[in-house]
């Protein structure tokens, strides 16, 4: 694992001893697992709002593209694929 070495100002430091504290974890843990969350809603927003398709979102997210529209439900973004676009990704994996 490659060691990278940032600045925090104060409160970004509180946020990641805080996080580490409540879930009892090493605050470097803390700090991957925010960057993470960081990145995921990253690219989740920039699909919502239209940036990048669906299927360069999953590649981004290294997942599915049903886990991106899963993911897009938990946080209760609407799927903004119209009903016909839906019908026409079924149509092209025939």
């Amino acid at each position: 694992m490659a060691v990278m070495s940032l600045r925090l100002n104060e409160e970004e430091r509180k946020k990641i001893t805080a996080l580490a504290s409540q879930e009892k974890k090493e605050k470097s843990a803390a700090a991957r697992e925010l960057i993470n969350a960081g990145w995921t809603f990253r690219w989740l927003m920039e699909y919502h709002r239209g940036r990048i398709s669906l299927g360069k979102t999953a590649e981004r997210l290294q997942v599915s593209m049903s886990d991106v529209l899963d993911m897009l439900a938990e946080m209760g973004i609407q799927n903004p694929l119209r009903y016909d676009e839906y019908l026409e990704g079924f149509q092209n994996l025939e």
